[in-house]
């Protein structure tokens, strides 16, 4: 069970010692206690470094690891596909980096159920109004 890794790598990774040897190298083991995903370890440490990065690295830094998950699991993790889309998304938006938060909210909305996609519309809309010139009357 990686539980106990996991919770082990998000305390040095809070604590700045993410790109330490020791670090590395439990990150490592716990992506070999599931290669595959099946447990979500590879979502969860792709949360743990976003957070992290969030709080010191450009948007582009930060939403790497969370563009790197989606490219290696994205396919067989539909269910969190477009959050982690919306998540890049809003990083983006809070930045100011309007049209990679377009292309964010967009890619969550037409990975998204149904059920979601109404509300991710909404998102979508005020994204494209603030990258869109204001029209003057």
């Amino acid at each position: 069970d990686p539980f106990f890794f996991l919770e082990k790598y998000r305390l040095l990774v809070e604590e700045g010692k993410m790109n330490e040897k020791s670090t590395l190298v439990l990150r490592q083991k716990i992506f070999d206690l599931d290669p595959e995903n099946k447990q979500g370890v590879h979502f969860t440490i792709a949360l743990i470094d976003f957070q992290e990065l969030c709080q010191k690295q450009s948007p582009q830094v930060a939403a790497a690891p969370l563009v790197e998950y989606l490219e290696n699991f994205g396919v067989q993790d539909v269910a969190n596909t477009w959050r982690v889309e919306m998540m890049i998304a809003q990083l983006y938006l809070d930045t100011n980096v309007f049209s990679e938060a377009l292309k964010h909210a967009q890619r969550a909305y037409d990975t998204a159920p149904a059920l979601m996609q109404k509300e991710i519309a909404h998102s979508v809309d005020y994204i494209r109004s603030q990258t869109e010139p204001a029209v003057t009357r």
